[in-house]
């Protein structure tokens, strides 16, 4: 879905990073790192969890504008991780919160079974 791109990069350039969706793909295939700094709802990534989820941004086809988010999503914590951003996500008004202590901005998406969109963003 192009929406999860889409709602990410929306909610960036709000706070004036200006990226797109290549720009942003290629940054963190580029920068692609374990996500030790990133609480997901409260609770430190575990070790094997960080591993598996830099495999998995190692494998996003760059050719595939598509992306299936999940409820711990590899996407949404390197996201974190490379722009210091904490992000609030509410999918079907169930809040997954991944965090980041001394955050400078904050992201809020919403989103449901089939499409998310940006909620708000803005500096902490």
């Amino acid at each position: 879905m192009t929406c999860v791109w889409d709602s990410i990069v929306c909610g960036l350039n709000k706070l004036n990073f200006n990226v797109n969706h290549n720009i942003l793909l290629n940054h963190i295939k580029n920068n692609n790192k374990k996500t030790d700094t990133v609480k997901w709802n409260g609770e430190t990534i575990s070790e094997q969890m960080q591993n598996e989820n830099y495999i998995a941004i190692s494998n996003i086809n760059i050719s595939n504008n598509g992306y299936l988010c999940s409820t711990c999503d590899p996407l949404m914590l390197i996201i974190c991780e490379l722009y210091n951003v904490s992000i609030e996500h509410s999918y079907n008004d169930h809040k997954i919160n991944y965090t980041m202590n001394n955050a400078k901005y904050k992201i809020r998406l919403s989103s449901n079974n089939h499409h998310m969109s940006w909620v708000s963003s803005h500096k902490n």
